[in-house]
């Protein structure tokens, strides 16, 4: 599955789930701009104010140092950052109500 449709889904999820959550890279005209390098896709706010970060990675996508930086700092900042390969390691992390 490709990163995007894997976003697609997962955001899905996220806010079928009353996950409140937005995806972070700029689509069409507004890719140019820039953004903090290692950022996650998708950053959302999880039990009572915890934030969320996840990097969204398809099967032959690397992670690079900046966003293992990002990810390690949002959890020792007390939030949950982690790479979702798929829907079920979302699920894996994060209460969804969703059966999968």
């Amino acid at each position: 599955m490709k990163e995007d449709d894997l976003t697609v889904l997962i955001m899905d999820a996220l806010l079928y789930s009353g996950i409140w959550a937005f995806v972070t890279h700029r689509p069409g005209a507004y890719k140019h701009l820039p953004l903090m390098k290692g950022i996650a896709d998708i950053l959302g706010i999880i039990d009572g104010g915890r934030f969320l970060a996840i990097e969204v990675k398809g099967p032959k996508a690397r992670i690079t140092p900046e966003q293992i930086e990002f990810i390690d700092s949002v959890n020792n900042s007390g939030g949950l950052g982690f790479f979702a390969h798929s829907l079920e390691d979302v699920a894996d992390k994060v209460k969804l109500k969703i059966r999968l």
